[in-house]
Protein backbone atom coordinates (compact mmCIF):
# COMPACT_ATOMS: atom_id res chain seq x y z
CA UNK A 1 0.00 0.00 0.00
CA UNK A 2 1.15 3.70 -1.17
CA UNK A 3 -0.20 6.58 0.80
CA UNK A 4 0.31 9.59 -0.75
CA UNK A 5 -0.24 13.24 1.46
CA UNK A 6 -0.97 16.59 -0.36
CA UNK A 7 0.43 19.02 2.17
CA UNK A 8 0.58 22.03 0.38
CA UNK A 9 -2.75 22.08 -1.60
CA UNK A 10 -2.69 26.16 -0.79
CA UNK A 11 0.41 26.63 -2.69
CA UNK A 12 0.01 24.34 -5.63
CA UNK A 13 -3.46 26.26 -6.12
CA UNK A 14 -1.47 29.56 -5.90
CA UNK A 15 1.23 28.25 -8.42
CA UNK A 16 -1.16 26.88 -10.92
CA UNK A 17 -3.72 29.61 -10.59
CA UNK A 18 -3.58 33.44 -10.30
CA UNK A 19 -3.96 35.60 -6.95
CA UNK A 20 -7.24 36.37 -6.86
CA UNK A 21 -8.73 32.87 -7.47
CA UNK A 22 -6.41 31.05 -5.09
CA UNK A 23 -7.34 33.37 -2.35
CA UNK A 24 -11.63 33.09 -2.82
CA UNK A 25 -10.92 29.77 -3.89
CA UNK A 26 -11.08 28.27 -0.51
CA UNK A 27 -14.15 30.23 0.71
CA UNK A 28 -15.98 28.27 -2.47
CA UNK A 29 -14.68 24.74 -2.16
CA UNK A 30 -12.08 22.26 -0.35
CA UNK A 31 -8.79 23.31 -1.99
CA UNK A 32 -7.14 19.97 -0.60
CA UNK A 33 -9.81 17.32 -1.89
CA UNK A 34 -9.68 19.60 -5.48
CA UNK A 35 -5.38 19.01 -5.23
CA UNK A 36 -5.93 15.89 -4.32
CA UNK A 37 -8.12 14.51 -7.10
CA UNK A 38 -5.87 16.42 -9.53
CA UNK A 39 -3.17 14.63 -8.68
CA UNK A 40 -4.39 11.41 -8.72
CA UNK A 41 -5.89 11.82 -11.89
CA UNK A 42 -2.40 12.54 -13.43
CA UNK A 43 -1.34 9.49 -11.46
CA UNK A 44 -4.32 7.36 -12.99
CA UNK A 45 -3.28 8.77 -17.14
CA UNK A 46 0.90 7.50 -16.05
CA UNK A 47 -0.11 4.44 -14.67
CA UNK A 48 -2.17 4.02 -17.78
CA UNK A 49 0.47 4.89 -20.50
CA UNK A 50 2.59 2.29 -18.37
CA UNK A 51 -0.17 -0.69 -18.55
CA UNK A 52 0.10 -0.21 -15.04
CA UNK A 53 -3.33 -1.32 -13.21
CA UNK A 54 -4.05 -0.05 -9.38
CA UNK A 55 -6.94 1.02 -7.72
CA UNK A 56 -6.48 4.92 -6.79
CA UNK A 57 -8.71 6.39 -3.87
CA UNK A 58 -8.93 9.62 -2.07
CA UNK A 59 -9.41 8.90 1.33
CA UNK A 60 -10.61 12.14 3.61
CA UNK A 61 -7.41 12.77 6.02
CA UNK A 62 -9.64 11.91 9.50
CA UNK A 63 -10.33 8.28 8.16
CA UNK A 64 -7.71 5.43 7.59
CA UNK A 65 -7.03 3.40 4.60
CA UNK A 66 -8.54 -0.08 4.86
Amino acid sequence: MIIIKITNADEIVKNHRNWFISRIAPYFVNLQTEVEKAVAEQIKQVFAEKNIQAQIEIVPGDEKPI
